[in-house]
Order: structure tokens, then sequence, then C-alpha cells
């Protein structure tokens, strides 16, 4: 009978960090153009822009060596 593999608990948790990413700038975007007044179509656009931000702090973090890495979520 063939060995199965271990479960990575860290794998999964690492799988789980870009949609929790996403949730979270979306939940930050949509109540950023709700309390603002602004239409809620540009939460998406919003979303994009704060997704776009997180990555390139989190690419500057690497270069600089620095606490940035992990973005603006810090996961």
């Amino acid at each position: 009978m063939p060995k199965l593999p271990k479960f990575g608990w860290k794998e999964l948790i690492e799988s789980v960090k870009e949609p929790l990413r996403l949730v979270i700038f979306g939940v930050v975007s949509y109540l950023i153009t709700y309390f603002s007044g602004i239409d809620v179509q540009w939460a998406i656009v919003l979303t994009g822009v704060l997704r776009l931000v997180d990555s390139i702090l989190h690419e500057y973090g690497k270069v600089k060596e620095n606490s940035l890495v992990t973005g603006l979520t810090r996961f």
C-alpha cells in the first residue's frame, strides 16, 4: 500500500492568504465608497489599486530587505 503524503498545514495557509487579501481589500474598498458617497462600482477599481500597491510594497520590501516585505495586509 502506498504511503500517503503528510497533510501540509503550512501549504494550506499559504494558499488561503491571497483570497483573504482580496476579501480584505474588497471590504475596505466597499466601505470607502459607501461612506464617501461614491458609486459602488468604483470599489472594484479601488480594490485593484490596493492590490497593486500591496504587490509593489511587497516587491520593494524584498529588494530593500526591510519590514515592507509583507505589503499592506502584513501577511
